[in-house]
């Protein structure tokens, strides 16, 4: 590396880096980077992200090294191995991050995201990361048959992590949604429209410390086996049957997370 008083040139090379909390972050890092005035441009790094095949790009947008631009790919996430790994990290330590000297802008494409039950398709994030904070300008992914957009906020400066987000749902398929109890499963279909308001402010596990809101429309439904006509057998017998099943053009209703 040599500096000639107003720009630095040279290589940096990179060789097998990773990082590693349990489970490795990332791994499989080798690169050979030149710095050409203050300049860095590097496109399609291989490396493996939570295991998967990835690639990364990333440039400098100033002469100073204070701001950068990175673009991510990756085939597949497990976000259910880092989350684990997230909430036992914090239970050690509490505390907080270190402010950023510079600001990262960039977009995150992944092809398969597993977090939870829910599978997200071709997840497109865009974002910006300054000090102690990441915004998450726009994020759009394809769930449940249908699609969620929305943006979001996190904020690391403090001994615990506090985010918000506000997503928009689309089409949603409510018989695709993955329920925890064996009677809620096929027996509710339809179309779901909606928003979801969300804040985490964490100090233990994530799925644990969510709280929001959730504003819901169904269109085009129907409730298998709906229990009504159990309490119809001596008044009203004749409906009993046809009362087991009940389609709906619209509901409408919200939840609190």
């Amino acid at each position: 590396l040599e500096y000639d008083g107003r720009f630095y040139n040279g290589r940096l090379i990179l060789a097998g880096c990773g990082m590693k909390r349990a489970n490795h972050l990332f791994s499989g890092l080798n690169a050979d980077v030149a710095i050409v005035n203050n300049s860095i441009r590097e496109e399609n790094v291989p490396l493996k992200i939570l295991g998967s095949d990835s690639r990364i790009s990333i440039a400098t947008t100033d002469k100073n090294f204070s701001s950068f631009y990175v673009f991510i790919e990756s085939s597949r996430l497990n976000l259910n191995d880092v989350t684990q790994v997230q909430d036992s990290y914090r239970k050690k330590s509490n505390k907080s991050v270190m402010e950023s000297p510079f600001s990262v802008n960039g977009k995150v494409i992944v092809d398969h995201i597993l977090y939870d039950k829910y599978k997200f398709n071709n997840t497109h994030i865009d974002f910006n990361y300054t000090g102690n904070r990441v915004m998450i300008n726009k994020i759009n992914t394809s769930t449940l048959s249908g699609n969620v957009s929305g943006r979001g906020e996190v904020n690391l400066a403090g001994k615990k992590p506090f985010a918000t987000s506000t997503l928009q749902f689309r089409n949603i398929k409510v018989q695709d949604f993955p329920f925890e109890k064996e009677e809620m499963k096929n027996r509710f279909f339809g179309f779901a429209d909606g928003t979801i308001n969300l804040t985490l402010d964490q100090e233990g596990p994530i799925a644990e410390n969510i709280r929001g809101k959730i504003v819901f429309n169904i269109t085009k439904g129907k409730v298998v086996n709906t229990g009504v006509q159990n309490g119809l057998i001596l008044f009203l017998a004749e409906l009993r049957y046809k009362l087991t099943d009940l389609e709906f053009n619209r509901i409408y209703g919200n939840i609190d997370i």
